[in-house]
C-alpha cells in the first residue's frame, strides 16, 4: 500500500511539473469538419463552423493572430466560399506554398486579410510522403548468338 501511495505521489508530481516545462514546446491539433483547435508554441487558434454564418474565430492567442480576431467570421479563401472548417483546411492545403486572402466579416463589415503560407502551414495537414520509386526490373540476359554453320568449300 505504501508503494502504491509513493507511485501515485511521484506520478502526480510529474504531471504537475510537465506543463511548466512543456507549455511552449508542443504542437497540438484537433479538428473535425466543423471545428479546429490548434496550438503551437506561442500561438493558439480555435475555429467553429456553422452552416448559417460561416467559420467563426472562437479564440486567437495572441490576438490578433495573422490578423484574425475573436468573433471574425471567415467566409471565403481566395474568393472561394467556405462554410466548414474542413473546406477551409482543404483550400489552404491547395494553396500551399502561396499566401492566401481570407475574406471575412468583422462586426458586419467585410474585410480581406492576406495570410502568408508560413503562417498557416502548420495548421494544414502535410502532404503524404511520396511512395518510393519502384526498382528498375533487371534486364533479361541476351541469348547467345546461334552458331554459324561451317562453310563447305
Amino acid at each position: 500500500m505504501r508503494r502504491l501511495a509513493l507511485c501515485g505521489t511521484l506520478l502526480l508530481t510529474a504531471m504537475l511539473a510537465l506543463p511548466a516545462v512543456a507549455a511552449d514546446t508542443y504542437k497540438f491539433q484537433w479538428n473535425t469538419d466543423d471545428s479546429l483547435s490548434w496550438r503551437d508554441p506561442g500561438h493558439a487558434l480555435k475555429l467553429r463552423s456553422d452552416n448559417a454564418t460561416g467559420i467563426t474565430v472562437i479564440k486567437t492567442d495572441p490576438e490578433p493572430l495573422w490578423g484574425l480576431q475573436q468573433g471574425d467570421v471567415i467566409v471565403a479563401v481566395d474568393n472561394h466560399p467556405v462554410q466548414h472548417v474542413s473546406e477551409l483546411l482543404t483550400r489552404l492545403h491547395a494553396s500551399k506554398p502561396a499566401a492566401v486572402e481570407l475574406h471575412l466579416r468583422r462586426g458586419g463589415t467585410p474585410l480581406v486579410l492576406a495570410v502568408a503560407a508560413a503562417d498557416y502551414a502548420s495548421i494544414v495537414e502535410p502532404d503524404p510522403p511520396k511512395p518510393p520509386t519502384p526498382p528498375t526490373p533487371p534486364t533479361p540476359p541476351t541469348p547467345p548468338a546461334p552458331p554459324i554453320p561451317p562453310s563447305g568449300g
